[in-house]
């Protein structure tokens, strides 16, 4: 077992450095927040890590500046190169990614980012499992929010909420195997470092409501075929203006486009998209 603190890594995602830490991933790439980023170089020197950065000229994602962190300085220089040559497949393979969720990642994106990027898992699964539910894990996806009100809205809520997630990259599916060899992994080791109590994730193993990776809400409850019978709203992004209903009701019900929001039997509110209205269901868990 490495000898880590993990609190000397605030500001980087526990599962990465864990990753990176036990050598199923080379390299980490991530953007760390501005006031993490001395205390960091100091934890660099301290374990004998590599860093290096790519600027958003190199990163699909187009974030200002993405770190590089490394156990070898070899793998810093291939993944920057990778980067510069836009081979996001030789990316994924330093980070640790499965191949078939690169490619997946990959050819639905084509360096553009979306704002559905879950849908389409969703549509890639025969079933669903909690320990690859991304939901709440937003590396990479950010650039899909255009609306400026919603990116506001994001912000605070990404400051309010964890990101949590036992994995680090967007599977092809919600119960791809290679994806979950890497969940279990990391659910394994964080027993000793967690710095959020495992129970915390527990989060996970709820039903969502999902219109776009930026307009749901999640549930503690039970998920139907057209439906979500709930007792608490536990969260939700980019659907403040049903707040309320979704706050009072206990049960949901999805045709299509739309969504009609219940209390017993007496209707609150409904709510329509332009997008069809979908339920994941990780309260169904494999």
């Amino acid at each position: 077992m490495p000898d880590i603190k993990i609190n000397d890594f605030r500001g980087l995602k526990e599962i990465d450095v864990l990753g990176l830490m036990y050598d199923y991933k080379k390299i980490v790439s991530t953007s760390i927040p501005e006031s993490f980023v001395r205390n960091l170089k100091n934890t660099f020197v301290k374990y004998g890590l590599k860093y290096d950065t790519v600027d958003e000229s190199f990163d699909f994602r187009g974030q200002s500046k993405t770190y590089l962190i490394s156990k070898e300085t070899k793998y810093l220089k291939a993944a920057k190169r990778a980067y510069k040559l836009g081979r996001l497949d030789l990316v994924g393979r330093y980070l640790g990614y499965p191949e078939c969720c690169v490619k997946f990642y990959y050819e639905k994106l084509k360096f553009s980012l979306s704002n559905s990027l879950l849908r389409d898992i969703y549509y890639n699964s025969n079933s669903f499992s909690w320990r690859l539910n991304n939901l709440l894990n937003f590396e990479g996806r950010t650039g899909g929010i255009k609306d400026l009100n919603l990116f506001r809205e994001f912000t605070s809520f990404f400051k309010k909420t964890q990101a949590i997630s036992l994995i680090s990259h967007s599977p092809c599916s919600y119960d791809c195997r290679q994806s979950l060899k890497i969940a279990y992994l990391n659910h394994q080791y964080l027993l000793p470092y967690h710095r959020l109590p495992l129970s915390g994730y527990l989060i996970l193993k709820n039903p969502v409501f999902y219109i776009d990776d930026f307009h749901f809400a999640i549930f503690e409850g039970y998920s139907g075929k057209n439906s979500i019978e709930y007792s608490k709203l536990l969260t939700r992004l980019g659907v403040r203006q049903f707040k309320d209903y979704l706050l009072r009701g206990d049960r949901i019900k999805i045709d299509n486009n739309s969504a009609t929001v219940f209390r017993g039997n007496r209707i609150l509110g409904k709510i329509s998209s332009h997008k069809k209205i979908l339920i994941l269901p990780f309260d169904k868990s494999i």
